[in-house]
Parts: C-alpha cells; sequence; structure tokens
C-alpha cells in the first residue's frame, strides 16, 4: 500500500497558538506573554494561589523566547493587552533588548528583578530566574515526584544558589544521561500549589 496521506508535522502547534489567539481575543482580559516555557505553569499556579477568580480573567502564554520574540509583536499590533515577563538573567535581558528595538513599550516588559523590588536583594548581583524564588525544598520535592526513579544529589548549601535548575540539568545529564524538563518540574509544582503542598 502506497500513503498518499501527507503528515503536518506543526499542525499541534497551529492548533495551539490558535486556541491561545481565539481565547485571547474572546475570552480573557489580560495576556502574560513568559519568557520560557518552564514559566508557564508556575505563574499559573501563582496567580491561582493568589487570587483564583482574578487568575480566570489573565491567560498566561509564551513563550517569547521560542518565538524570537515575535509572540509580543503580534499581541502590540492586534491591540490586546499584554506583558512580557523575563527572568532576571542575561536571556532576560537579551530579550528585553530585542523587545526595545520591535518597539515594545518599557512599560509593558516587567523584570523578575524589578518584580520582586527590595526582595531582589537576597540575591545581591546574581542572576535568576522563576525556580529560584521558589522555596528550595517545595522545588527539590517537585523535582523528585517528576523524576521518582531518577534521583540525584541535591545541591549543596554553598551550592543553592541561583539558578539551581543549572545543577539539575547538569545531574541529570551526568547520572541518568538524560536532559532535566524544566517544563515537566513547572506542572507538577502547579500540582503541588493548587494541592496547597508548596
Amino acid at each position: 500500500l502506497e500513503y498518499t496521506h501527507e503528515f503536518d508535522l506543526l499542525e499541534p502547534l497551529r492548533s495551539a497558538i490558535g486556541a491561545s489567539l481565539v481565547s485571547s481575543l474572546m475570552f480573557n482580559r489580560f495576556n502574560v506573554l513568559v519568557e520560557g516555557a518552564a514559566d508557564k505553569p508556575i505563574l499559573e499556579g501563582a496567580f491561582e494561589h493568589l487570587n483564583s477568580e482574578f487568575s480566570k480573567k489573565v491567560l498566561i502564554n509564551g513563550s517569547v523566547a521560542e518565538s524570537n520574540a515575535l509572540l509580543p509583536r503580534f499581541y502590540q499590533n492586534a491591540h490586546l493587552p499584554f506583558i512580557v515577563f523575563l527572568d532576571a538573567d542575561s536571556r532576560g535581558r537579551e530579550l528585553a533588548k530585542m523587545l526595545e528595538r520591535m518597539e515594545i513599550p518599557q512599560k509593558k516588559i516587567l523584570n523578575l528583578k524589578n518584580i520582586l523590588g527590595e526582595d531582589a536583594r537576597i540575591f545581591e548581583k546574581k542572576d535568576f530566574e522563576l525556580e529560584d524564588i521558589v522555596d528550595f525544598e517545595s522545588y527539590d520535592k517537585a523535582v523528585r515526584l517528576t523524576y521518582p526513579n531518577q534521583s540525584v544529589d541535591i545541591p549543596k548549601d554553598d551550592e543553592n544558589k541561583p539558578k539551581r535548575t543549572k545543577h539539575y540539568e547538569e545531574r541529570y545529564r551526568v547520572v541518568h544521561g538524560i536532559g532535566f524538563s524544566k517544563r515537566r518540574v513547572g506542572e507538577t509544582l502547579k500540582q503541588m500549589i493548587r494541592d496547597g503542598k508548596c
């Protein structure tokens, strides 16, 4: 038998983007465009925990980094209400500059350090990302729940510094020969937040 059906490998992506845009245009009042896919579930959990009613009016979407910042340009040109959420690290700063070159207003670009304000002092002058503001025990528990049969050593106190995901990325590569999925751990964190275990 000869197969004449052509598979569209990008169809799931097109469908997801289409569904998000329909939601943006019709159902929610505001959009938060995140830097990376791993930020989405964590912020969703945080919004639900802090204000469940308001969270129903906000669509968290992204990722800005993977779309080469084209997603914010679309929202800007479509006159949709949005902000862009970026980590306080080198990639976040690069994306902020790219967005400014694309004429995205600075007031629509939020850096994690600016959001935290005075609380960002605990990170001194180091780069950090959203995962780093989750308490250490909760993040490690989420890692272990996500990878129940593939444990790694936890960071020592002197290693428990910003960008802790780097520790897990390195350990999973060395110990198990696999990639570490921040997105999967983010989904676990979201469920922990919903269940009141974080």
